[in-house]
């Protein structure tokens, strides 16, 4: 993602590095802290990381529907 973008208020122009430079545990880490920003965080493992990066990729339109889901499951804010 790049651009500008407006977050809790602010404007913010920038670049958001990919995650995928991040080790497996570093992103199940940082996936785990975030799903818990409004609620009690979701724990996400080493194992699950390694297989969503194993998975086929998804298309933009498959990433907004589970980012949708995800968020009326309230596992991210």
């Amino acid at each position: 993602m790049s651009g500008r973008v407006v977050v809790d208020g602010e404007n913010i122009l920038g670049i958001m590095p990919g995650f995928d430079a991040l080790t497996d545990d570093d992103l199940a880490s940082v996936l785990s802290y975030l799903s818990g920003i409004d609620h009690a965080p979701v724990p996400f493992t080493v194992k699950e990381i390694a297989g969503a990066r194993a998975a086929p990729k998804l298309t933009p339109a498959e990433v907004t529907a589970e980012r949708a889901r995800l968020f009326a499951a309230k596992i991210v804010p």
